[in-house]
């Protein structure tokens, strides 16, 4: 009787088990929680408000496990880099906002500028990416590894051409559809 009820005892411990991990489907993401798209939001920020930009220029490197709508024709310059397409790259009324994304390095460079007005402190431009199958990200991988990590990377310009990179910093911020 002893050693029934150990087995019996063993083989609860064991469904209470599987249950908690899963039933055995460890690694499975439910098809409603799985990451399609990431929205990359690019922002300026700035401790002085009277700052106006007419100008910015913004390079990083997408995390491995994103792709970017492009153009199909490459860059005759470079054959490796496409222009984003418009789909992808969505700039601010009044500015023309457009990109570029090189599909080996995984470096998109977003330009924006604007004749008429001048460009708003905060946000820019938005860049749609698709998530490759079977990658997850959180928002904190864009933070640590989409910034630029020197001063050529970004720039920022006010009506005279004058280099603002100094008072006015990039920032980024991210969601993602499901």
């Amino acid at each position: 009787m002893k050693k029934i009820c150990s087995h019996v005892v063993a083989l609860l411990v064991s469904l209470v088990c599987l249950q908690a991990c899963g039933g055995g489907s460890a690694g499975v993401v439910p098809l409603e929680q799985v990451q399609k798209k990431a929205y990359i939001s690019f922002a300026t920020v700035t401790s002085d408000p009277s700052k106006q930009l007419r100008g910015v220029v913004l390079e990083a490197v997408l995390p491995e496990g994103l792709t970017v709508a492009t153009d199909p024709v490459p860059i005759v310059t470079d054959p490796d880099a496409f222009n984003i397409s418009s789909s992808a790259l969505k700039g601010e009324a009044n500015q023309q906002t457009f990109g570029t994304y090189n599909k080996v390095t995984k470096k998109v460079k977003i330009t924006v500028v604007t004749f008429a007005t001048d460009i708003v402190i905060g946000t820019f431009a938005t860049l749609t990416c698709n998530v490759i199958s079977g990658y997850t990200f959180s928002a904190s991988q864009f933070t640590s590894s989409i910034i630029p990590s020197n001063s050529s990377a970004f720039q920022a310009t006010d009506q005279n051409g004058v280099d603002l990179t100094l008072t006015v910093t990039p920032k980024i911020s991210v969601t993602f559809g499901y």
